[in-house]
């Protein structure tokens, strides 16, 4: 029989071009992490102008997933990741599209990105057999590297 238990893990704080880390619990076998990201991007006199792909994922500069302290199973971008939600599942991460940039001046815009990290093969005949056992692994560490508005847009006219 097979159960799936959710958990919700720490939330990462955003600090521009810094690398944060928590601890992922042992319990199980890790089939996935959701990723929801809710920033506030504010424009000054004039508007955010060439975006860049998957602007709004770039937020996520670097996302490794480090275990046993040696291992990295996943080293990727957010713009990265949003393509491979859209490749595996045939859908854009809500809100990870360039359409919802608001490209309007002297506005505050909030936005909500959702991105998928499968841990599991999507395709695979028995995707329950691809997850990673935490169970088995002394130490599980998820890293993110936060990018800047530079990273979304190409230029620095919005903050």
């Amino acid at each position: 029989m097979r159960f799936l238990n959710r958990y919700k893990i720490d939330t990462i704080d955003y600090v521009a071009n810094q690398k944060k880390s928590i601890e992922i619990p042992r319990t199980g076998v890790l089939m996935g992490l959701n990723f929801h990201l809710t920033f506030t991007n504010t424009t000054d006199s004039s508007a955010p102008s060439g975006a860049t792909f998957f602007a709004l994922a770039a937020l996520l500069k670097r996302i490794e997933l480090k275990a046993g302290g040696s291992d990295t199973p996943i080293n990727t971008t957010g713009p990265a990741l949003a393509a491979k939600q859209f490749l595996d599942f045939g859908q854009f991460g809500a809100g990870s599209d360039n359409s919802q940039i608001s490209y309007s001046t002297s506005t505050a815009t909030t936005y909500h990105v959702h991105l998928y990290l499968p841990l599991f093969l999507p395709r695979h005949r028995v995707p329950d057999d691809t997850g990673l056992p935490l169970f088995a692994i002394p130490q599980t560490t998820l890293t993110v590297t936060w990018g800047t508005i530079a990273d979304m847009f190409g230029t620095v006219n919005a903050s």
